[in-house]
């Protein structure tokens, strides 16, 4: 058999999407339809269909197609990287599809799972094939659906013994596939469906420690969270774009979970990966039929990435900020402000004709009370950011103090002070104060 790169299983349907011009449905009223899509559905069928946009090469199997769909699902894929010769056609088989009404950023699906999975329970007979150990062995990722029962687990089992990484959605923290998935993603639909007693949190420590590899917490378009045992949790803010619907949006962050594992990515820019696919995919409707790129999803990630540069100096008077790096007795002084939950570096804006060293000094004895100190210059930072001042580049004075007597009490905005030999885990700004610390320490103002 050719080797290619990604096998899927499991669900794979053919769903009927219908998009509302007007208001949600009301219970003996008409409604709108703005349009109306048929196209194969499922996590399987949108995973594979995202990973063939972005290039790779793709092997389908679970659900059995219906005969009446065969044709359909045949010529959805032609032309596209997604290898069907292990589906089942079965012309006996009524088939599984699923209806979906779309309604601005929410989405309501109806089906018959809990009657396709029921019978089989009842009558013993799947309508869905078994993992073939052949195209596990053919394959470099695999990306399971969990809710297959044992046919999931032997999925799993098939990608251990050959040594193939998979990535699951959705399973229990308890379970076989969890524990030895190498990426395992948990959308808070979910958790609300299998764990509602419980925060994310509390369930993120379940999962984590749980696993041998990387748990990742999606949240919609929130904050998500993720980490391996061992590790601290970490936080990843998605990506902002207009949503046009949100149908396919787990599927497609699990595709890009798939495609990240494939290409080796670490975990921070598997995740960021995976984040910019999904938000790509609900940017447009559906999804299904124009499935995000692989340029797109680069072009977004770039597009809103927070550049921070250095230099060893700028004119003095394009220097609109100071942050001061601080230590006493050997240990970082960071600030905890009244209105947030995070820690930053003490700094703050430059006030008119105030010389840039002046503005680090009350800036540093404002924010921590230091107000015996040694105080040094690093170098000259600068940010770019798509939505701070316009996307224009400002800069600022990045300093270094030892600070040997602090004040008893704050008089600013700073709650209080934390003094820690760690880095924090949660930063204010994420994405530039890291960057500062990194750069103060390549000049060796600071141990890496």
């Amino acid at each position: 058999m050719n080797g290619f790169d990604i096998y899927c299983y499991g669900m794979i349907v053919v769903s009927h999407s219908f998009l509302l011009s007007g208001e949600f449905l009301k219970p003996d009223e008409y409604s709108e339809l703005a349009a109306a899509y048929r196209f194969p559905g499922g996590e399987t069928g949108t995973c594979a269909t995202v990973l063939a946009s972005l290039g790779a090469d793709v092997k389908i199997d679970g659900t059995h197609i219906g005969g009446a769909s065969e044709s359909f699902v045949r010529e959805f894929y032609e032309g596209k990287t997604v290898r069907l010769d292990s589906l089942c056609f079965d012309r006996d088989f009524e088939g599984l599809e699923d209806y979906v009404v779309v309604h601005g950023d929410t989405r309501t699906p109806m089906g018959r799972f809990g009657a396709f999975f029921a019978n089989a329970w009842k009558t013993g007979v799947r309508h869905w094939n078994k993992p073939k150990e052949a195209d596990i062995a053919a394959c470099k990722v695999a990306a399971i659906d969990s809710f297959f029962w044992d046919d999931s687990d032997s999925a799993a089992e098939y990608c251990i013994k050959l040594g193939k990484p998979y990535v699951t959605i959705d399973c229990k923290y308890d379970s076989f596939i969890h524990k030895h998935a190498a990426v395992s993603v948990i959308s808070g639909e979910s958790i609300q469906n299998n764990y509602p007693e419980k925060t994310r949190d509390e369930l993120f420590e379940l999962y984590r420690d749980g696993s041998d590899e990387l748990t990742i917490i999606t949240n919609g378009g929130g904050e998500l969270i993720y980490g391996r045992r061992g590790e601290k949790m970490r936080r990843f803010t998605p990506y902002k774009v207009k949503a046009a619907g949100t149908l396919g949006a787990g599927d497609t962050f699990k595709a890009g979970c798939a495609y990240a594992l494939l290409k080796n990515m670490p975990d921070e820019e598997l995740v960021s990966f995976a984040s910019a696919c999904a938000a790509t995919a609900i940017s447009r409707y559906p999804l299904q039929l124009d499935p995000p790129r692989l340029g797109e999803v680069k072009a977004l990630i770039e597009s809103q990435k927070t550049k921070v540069n250095f230099y060893d100096s700028v004119d003095d008077s394009l220097l609109k900020f100071a942050v001061i790096i601080s230590k006493h007795d050997g240990k970082y002084v960071f600030c905890k402000h009244k209105e947030r939950s995070t820690l930053e570096v003490p700094g703050g804006h430059r006030e008119a004709g105030e010389a840039i060293l002046e503005t680090a000094k009350r800036e540093l004895y404002e924010e921590t009370g230091a107000v015996d100190f040694d105080l040094k210059q690093i170098c000259v930072y600068s940010v770019i950011a798509k939505g701070n001042f316009d996307g224009q580049e400002t800069f600022g004075m990045l300093c270094f103090a030892d600070i040997k007597e602090f004040e008893p009490e704050l008089h600013s905005e700073i709650e209080r002070i934390v003094i820690t030999e760690e880095l924090p885990e949660r930063w204010t700004y994420p994405d530039i104060q890291p960057r500062l610390m990194e750069e103060a320490a390549r000049r060796g103002f600071i141990e890496r």
